[in-house]
């Protein structure tokens, strides 16, 4: 408790203004929200995958790239469904489109992978691209890394 108190501690300090106006920032700069915001995916049906209380299934733990076509990639834990945390995915031509399409379960936690599966727990993805390939770290039972690729419908 008392580490999770100074790490809030520390936050505020690093971005909260001094008396003279200035932030305690190293850059000076701190980010403001500019504009309306908009919702850009929706809570999905998971059919017989839905949670057994469904006010308790969530969007969470989410990853964002855009590939090689053009298309913003969103992928987010889904917590408290039925077999637990999965990871599913939405798409978009532009930051700005509302809603993004569904694109669906995008993965799930694999025993033949050291994945925790009872319950499943898939969670935290985030995106790099290298070189010419794209790569998602993620967490199931330890950080896990998954090469992919989108292919053409």
């Amino acid at each position: 408790m008392l580490r999770k108190n100074l790490l809030m501690v520390l936050a505020l300090t690093y971005i909260s203004p001094t008396a003279n106006g200035q932030t305690n920032s190293s850059s000076g700069h701190i980010p403001v929200i500019d504009s309306d915001r908009w919702r850009i995916c929706t809570m999905p049906d998971l059919g017989p995958l839905n949670g057994p209380d469904q006010s308790k299934q969530h969007i969470v733990d989410h990853g964002f790239i855009k590939n090689d076509e053009g298309k913003w990639i969103l992928w987010a834990c889904m917590r408290g469904t039925a077999p637990g945390r999965i990871l599913y995915g939405w798409e978009g031509a532009s930051l700005t489109d509302s809603p993004w399409e569904s694109t669906g379960i995008v993965a799930r936690a694999l025993p033949e992978w050291g994945e925790k599966t009872n319950p499943e727990s898939i969670q935290a993805p985030y995106f790099m691209k290298c070189d010419s390939g794209y790569y998602c770290f993620y967490n199931s039972k330890g950080i896990k890394l998954a090469r992919l690729k989108w292919e053409k419908e």
